[in-house]
């Protein structure tokens, strides 16, 4: 039985189908073997049989080299944003300025194109009335 994202196999269903399947071979791959808040794996799978890195992938030309830039922000319920308070976690307000800008440009960007896109569907749907209206009427007056 190969299991992929077996870091994940022993909650909930998953946990259950392996037991259901404890007399098959269980075979188990996953690209994040220890992370604090996953079960343990070396104790349900043993000590990895092969490991291939991130580092090994990146220099072998399969994986992309990445960056990590963090942005620090306090999201409210309603998805608005606010800077206070963010400064004394590191975060550089400038940037984070920035960022919230550009968001704010695109929310408006889609927001409008929201708007055009509703205005061209109740056109459309004008249209739609009358076509039918046209081919109904002219149906009764034959």
């Amino acid at each position: 039985m190969i299991i992929d994202e077996c870091h994940r196999s022993g909650y909930g269903r998953w946990k259950k189908i392996l037991e259901y399947f404890k007399s098959a071979v269980h075979f188990g791959m996953t690209a994040t073997l220890e992370l604090d808040d996953n079960i343990d794996t070396y104790a349900y799978f043993g000590t990895p049989v092969y490991v291939y890195s991130l580092g090994q992938g990146i220099e072998d030309g399969f994986l992309a080299p990445y960056r990590i830039h963090k942005i620090y922000m306090n999201i409210d319920k309603k998805g608005g944003l606010f800077l206070n308070n963010v400064a004394s976690d590191g975060a550089d307000l400038e940037r984070q300025k920035e960022i919230a800008d550009y968001l704010d440009k695109i929310y408006e960007k889609i927001k409008s194109i929201k708007e055009k896109v509703q205005f061209q569907a109740n056109q459309l749907d004008e249209m739609k009335e009358s076509i039918l209206n046209e081919v109904f009427n002219h149906d009764k007056s034959n």
